[in-house]
C-alpha cells in the first residue's frame, strides 16, 4: 500500500511540474488585447507584454490627414490611419514596452 502512496505522490509531483502555468498577466480592462493574440500590423510582433498596453486619454489622441497623433510618455508619434487596429470599446489604446515606441495602437471607429 505505502508503494501506491509513494507512486501516487510521484505522479503529483510531476503532473505539477509539467502542466503550464495559467495565464496571470495583470492585464485588466486590456486583457481583450491579449486574448485576442493582436499583433502589431507593422512589425508581426505580439502587441503586449505584462503591463504594456494603456487606454488613452481622448485628449491624448488628436485626428490628422496623415493618421492618429498619440502623446505619451512625454512623446508624440503619428499612426497610420492602415497601422490601426479597432477598438473593442469606445476607448483609444496603445500597446508600448517601457521606454519603447508604440506597438500597436487601437481606435473606436472613426465617428464614434
Amino acid at each position: 500500500m505505502a508503494g501506491r502512496t509513494y507512486i501516487a505522490a510521484i505522479c503529483v509531483l510531476c503532473l505539477t511540474v509539467l502542466a503550464p502555468a495559467p495565464s496571470a498577466w495583470p492585464h485588466g480592462d486590456a486583457d481583450w488585447i491579449r486574448q485576442n493574440w493582436f499583433r502589431s500590423p507593422s512589425s508581426g510582433v505580439l502587441c503586449c507584454g505584462v503591463s504594456d498596453c494603456h487606454r488613452l486619454p481622448k485628449r491624448a489622441v488628436d485626428i490628422t490627414a496623415a493618421g492618429y497623433t498619440v502623446s505619451f510618455e512625454g512623446r508624440s508619434t503619428t499612426i497610420p490611419f492602415g497601422m490601426t487596429l479597432p477598438s473593442s470599446d469606445d476607448d483609444f489604446w496603445a500597446c508600448w514596452p517601457a521606454g519603447g515606441d508604440v506597438r500597436c495602437f487601437f481606435a473606436p471607429p472613426l465617428g464614434t
